[in-house]
């Protein structure tokens, strides 16, 4: 029972594959002309392009960590952030923010000290983002 659960489980793959990548076979049509002792066969060549939803599943199942929609961001203690976020009382998210919030502050301020933003500005006015100018 084992090796036909592998056999089936093998040619669904198999299957899986070409269907991402898209295939050809060689198929017939027959035709039966008005006034025509027999039928007519027509051999052609039937073309299935790539299925880009079964591609994607096959890349996710396959490499995973290169093909996941979904990213996993980790404090500098290698726990996944959202992990910790979701542990969190609401007093402690908003202390998280707040620290987050002046570390970027203090980031942009570094930046503009070494004249990383001389060409072009950005700013937030009473909770409205300024458009972009370039300064002259």
């Amino acid at each position: 029972m084992r090796a036909g659960k592998v056999m089936a489980d093998a040619d669904v793959a198999e299957a899986h594959f070409h269907r991402a990548k898209g295939y050809s076979h060689e198929a017939v049509k027959i035709f039966m002309p008005a006034g025509a002792a027999e039928p007519v066969y027509a051999p052609y060549t039937e073309h299935y392009p790539p299925d880009e939803r079964a591609a994607r599943f096959w890349l996710m199942n396959r490499q995973r960590h290169l093909w996941t929609e979904r990213r996993e961001f980790t404090g500098k203690d290698g726990e996944p952030l959202f992990d910790r976020l979701m542990n969190m009382t609401d007093a402690q998210r908003i202390a998280e923010a707040a620290l987050v919030l002046e570390q970027f502050k203090e980031q942009v301020r570094i930046a503009r000290e070494a004249g990383e933003f001389d060409r072009l500005k950005t700013g937030v006015i009473d909770g409205e983002a300024t458009e972009v100018v370039e300064e002259k």
